[in-house]
């Protein structure tokens, strides 16, 4: 199941500024439109109160919302997101729950906001060596300096489960039942919020008032910022590698399924042509051969195109897995050339997982 995203990554610095205006622009009628969702669908508007418990009601309504096809969405309506990128998601139901997903989290900001006042829309700043995606993200900041930009993902991701990003930390968490996801706020804390969080809920609902005919509002909807950025399928170096796909470097003969009984590479050379490529550890360290001597090590190179992870058995290195961060030709092809080069002289070889 394709996974919703509200994390707004992928974009410059500019873009993403001008994105968190339109955040703190939008805020009264993106909360409108979900009071109105809710109400239309029979939701448990009442019950959202701002607090913190409130947000159970929330994702419950929200699953339940998307499974009954998202009645009242208009057809075809696109995210803010989507517009600024240009990158629509394909499926009608899954770029109406990332517009719904943009009111969602409007509603956790104002959650949020309940626990720390100093809580308000900002951008991460991109730090160290290695791109990331998440660099410049729209995020919900508070004084003390967390940042609680992808988590807000987090929450809107709610109706398909938990995104791929924080699924090995929660994997132990199979059923995400009510309890499940009220117990999930500890995200919150590790956000850096209070421990002990004041209640400011005066039982009703912070939704229901912007339903009223005498609600003074913003009055119109924001203008949705266009942002003069490539489209999804362009780089800097060039087109977007449609071929390129995760690869495995391996020593010639080895069954890539079992890479525990394949024939150790040479680490000295591997890191050499790593370190040549601008392959860097998660410290920004560049990659040495006791780098890859440790099972399951990722290194990515600087300009954020291409991950390697390490697959070590037997206190030696069995393999690499070669995975494409959406870089151009150009870009992939200095990768393959590069290992198809050393695989020559170790001998290995690159071949598909499958």
């Amino acid at each position: 199941m394709a996974a919703l995203t509200i994390f707004w990554d992928d974009l410059s610095v500019e873009t993403a500024l001008d994105f968190c205006e339109y955040l703190v622009r939008s805020e009264d009628y993106k909360l409108r439109d979900l009071a109105i969702w809710i109400q239309g669908s029979g939701g448990p508007i009442d019950e959202l109160d701002g607090s913190i418990g409130s947000l159970v009601a929330l994702w419950s309504w929200f699953k339940s919302f998307r499974e009954q096809g998202l009645p009242g969405v208009p057809l075809g309506a696109r995210a803010a997101y989507s517009v600024i990128t240009g990158r629509p998601l394909d499926s009608p139901l899954e770029e109406g729950s990332r517009l719904v997903g943009e009111s969602v989290a409007h509603y956790v900001f104002k959650v949020i906001l309940s626990l720390d006042p100093t809580a308000h829309w900002a951008v991460r700043a991109k730090s160290g060596r290695i791109a990331h995606a998440w660099d410049n993200t729209p995020g919900i900041s508070m004084d003390g300096g967390k940042h609680f930009g992808p988590a807000v993902g987090f929450f809107t991701n709610y109706p398909d489960r938990l995104s791929s990003n924080y699924h090995n930390a929660y994997a132990a968490r199979e059923a995400w039942d009510d309890t499940g996801l009220l117990q999930s706020v500890e995200l919150l804390y590790l956000a850096g919020l209070p421990s002990r969080p004041r209640s400011t809920s005066t039982t009703e609902s912070i939704l229901s008032p912007l339903l009223r005919d005498d609600h003074v509002g913003s009055g119109h909807r924001e203008e949705i910022p266009i942002a003069q950025e490539m489209p999804a399928s362009i780089t800097n170096n060039g087109p977007v590698s449609a071929g390129a796909e995760e690869l495995i470097f391996a020593s010639v003969g080895a069954d890539v399924s079992r890479l525990d009984q394949a024939a150790p590479l040479d680490e000295l050379a591997v890191a050499s042509v790593l370190a040549e490529l601008g392959f860097v550890s998660a410290d920004g360290q560049s990659v040495s051969a006791v780098t890859l001597l440790s099972h399951g090590v990722q290194v990515q190179n600087v300009d954020g195109f291409a991950l390697v992870e390490t697959h070590v058995a037997g206190g030696r290195l069995r393999g690499l897995f070669l995975e494409p961060m959406r870089p151009s030709e150009k870009e992939w092809k200095s990768i393959t050339d590069a290992f198809s080069a050393l695989g020559e002289k170790l001998p290995a070889h690159l071949a598909n997982e499958r």
